[in-house]
């Protein structure tokens, strides 16, 4: 799980899946979102979303091994 907070403590992406390019892209947004907040010109909204992932059983097998019991 992946959590990224504002300096406030607000929420700004939580995901129960890490995928590397959608933290990168939740950064980039929220960065230009905090770029922008001061001028007036951008209000954040909640929203939610759900996204797709590849699975790959014998990766995860072998991480299940590698971990151990």
């Amino acid at each position: 799980m992946t959590w990224i907070f504002g300096r406030g403590g607000l929420i700004l992406y939580k995901s129960a899946w890490t995928d590397p390019a959608d933290v990168e892209e939740s950064l980039a947004r929220a960065l230009d979102g905090l770029g922008h907040r001061g001028k007036g010109d951008k209000l954040p909204f909640y929203s939610e979303r759900l996204s797709w992932r590849v699975r790959d059983d014998d990766m995860f097998h072998t991480h299940l091994e590698r971990c151990g019991p």
